[in-house]
């Protein structure tokens, strides 16, 4: 779904959209269970994670759980994005994050430039 106050899925993302750049990292998180391609999405200097910390957090989640992401906008390179993640038991955890975005690195390329939880 699709809307200019909301984005929500679990797609492969790309790096057309500060949206799109979101849906990538979470889908190299989730999907791919890849910190390095959940890394494709950021840039080299974003206060995110590194890939080996990364993959360390994927490790803690369950193989099989899936992701559903809702993005609003809140500026035009700030989002306020909640991830609901179901596991293959049916539990379901939720919580929502800050990630900021910036466009550079040629035409239409949009990366990440930080995460943060929302209640910091």
């Amino acid at each position: 779904m699709r809307t200019p106050n909301l984005v929500r899925g679990n797609g492969t993302g790309s790096l057309a959209s500060g949206p799109d750049a979101i849906l990538a990292f979470e889908h190299g998180y989730y999907s791919l269970r890849s910190g390095t391609a959940a890394r494709m999405a950021v840039t080299a200097d974003a206060t995110v994670p590194t890939t080996d910390v990364i993959d360390a957090g994927i490790a803690t989640v369950s193989a099989g759980t899936t992701a559903c992401v809702a993005i609003s906008p809140l500026t035009a390179d700030r989002y306020l994005v909640a991830v609901t993640e179901t596991a293959l038991s049916g539990a379901m955890r939720s919580f929502t994050q800050l990630i900021t975005t910036t466009a550079g690195g040629g035409a239409a390329t949009v990366r990440i430039t930080g995460i943060r939880p929302a209640d910091s």
